[in-house]
């Protein structure tokens, strides 16, 4: 029998749940993950706790201790502090252990929106034109033509997006980008609104890459609804957009589009070397697609943003969960 697999996971104990609605569903995206491995006998489980971060050193002992032949890594961080993902990231860099998911490298850039939008730009990824800002006394919209679309710099999950996220003019901007600074004073993005589809690239591989597939989620269909995705509407289950906007996997992509696609998420997964599974977020405008976000570990819920595409391509649940571990596995051969 193989050695012991780790998997690894956030401790969503009170405090967190004291912090988040309780119609908050993204409280149970682990739940179907938790129970896979709890039934396979060659896995053990770790619940990092918030506290666990006051001694790094003893929770990289507990790790180690373990003595586990990969770490299937799904550990995100807390609400209130994302950065924490990364710390944990670089811990597990230091133990040698091949875990699976993206490295501290490639979440850092995902959680940099606008550093990570420059590279992009210089490697020849279409982007909405935008600007940062962090001080509204600073905003310079010269070039850029509205709507425009506000999220936080720093943030991952869809966090900060809301109704007011959509500006239709400088009074509008500066009044939602003041009100959002001082909830997200490391600043915001503001870029170009894209109102055509959005679609979705699932892939997997270290520096070979394969597309999954695409999901589509046309926004046009969908009469009195907002034309984009709120926090809200993917996650508190009590609101009135929760999953009323649901991408399908069954729309056929014309040729031109699917071929801008393919090779936009494919120069993103090689800037941002991706490795792993990710998925790559794009939305299109008159016959051109843009890249709008890189999510590196997305979630592996069967409905979830990910794992109906790799269904969709052929794998089982099994085997989408034994194909992440022999990519992590892969640089120890």
């Amino acid at each position: 029998m193989r050695e012991r697999i780790l998997f690894v996971v956030a401790d969503l104990g009170e405090e967190e749940k004291v912090q988040k609605n309780e119609f908050d569903t993204s409280l149970d995206e682990y739940a179907g993950e938790l129970k896979f491995f709890a039934a396979r006998p060659d896995a053990a489980i770790l619940k990092i706790a918030s506290d666990d971060f006051d001694d790094k050193r003893a929770l990289k002992k507990k790790i180690l201790d373990l003595s586990p032949f990969c770490i299937f890594n799904r550990f995100e961080g807390w609400s209130d502090n994302s950065a924490t993902e990364i710390e944990f990231v670089r811990l597990l860099e230091e133990t040698g252990i091949p875990f699976t998911g993206n490295s501290s490298y490639t979440l850092d850039l995902c959680l940099n929106k606008w550093g990570a939008k420059e590279l992009l730009r210089k490697n020849g990824v279409p982007v909405p034109p935008g600007v940062f800002i962090d001080d509204i006394g600073k905003i310079d919209t010269r070039g850029l033509c509205f709507p425009l679309f506000l999220k936080p710099c720093c943030e991952d999950a869809s966090t900060g997006i809301d109704k007011e996220s959509r500006v239709e003019d400088e009074e509008a901007l500066f009044t939602a980008a003041a009100s959002k600074l001082k909830q997200f004073p490391k600043g915001l993005v503001a870029e170009e609104f894209l109102p055509g589809k959005e679609y979705a690239v699932g892939m997997i591989g270290n520096s070979t890459y394969d597309v999954l597939g695409v999901s589509v989620l046309d926004y046009s269909v969908h009469e009195g609804q907002w034309s984009f995705l709120t926090y809200d509407a993917k996650w508190i289950a009590n609101t009135p957009e929760y999953r009323k906007l649901m991408p399908s996997l069954d729309e056929q992509i014309p040729g031109d589009i699917m071929e801008q696609l393919t090779g936009a998420a494919m120069r993103t997964a090689r800037a941002f070397k991706c490795r792993g599974y990710f998925r790559i977020d794009t939305r299109e405008r008159n016959g051109e697609v843009f890249v709008i976000d890189v999510n590196p570990n997305p979630d592996l819920a069967e409905d979830g943003s990910f794992m109906p595409i790799a269904i969709k391509k052929g794998y089982t649940y099994e085997g989408v969960v034994e194909c992440i571990i022999e990519l992590a596995m892969e640089g120890r051969r």
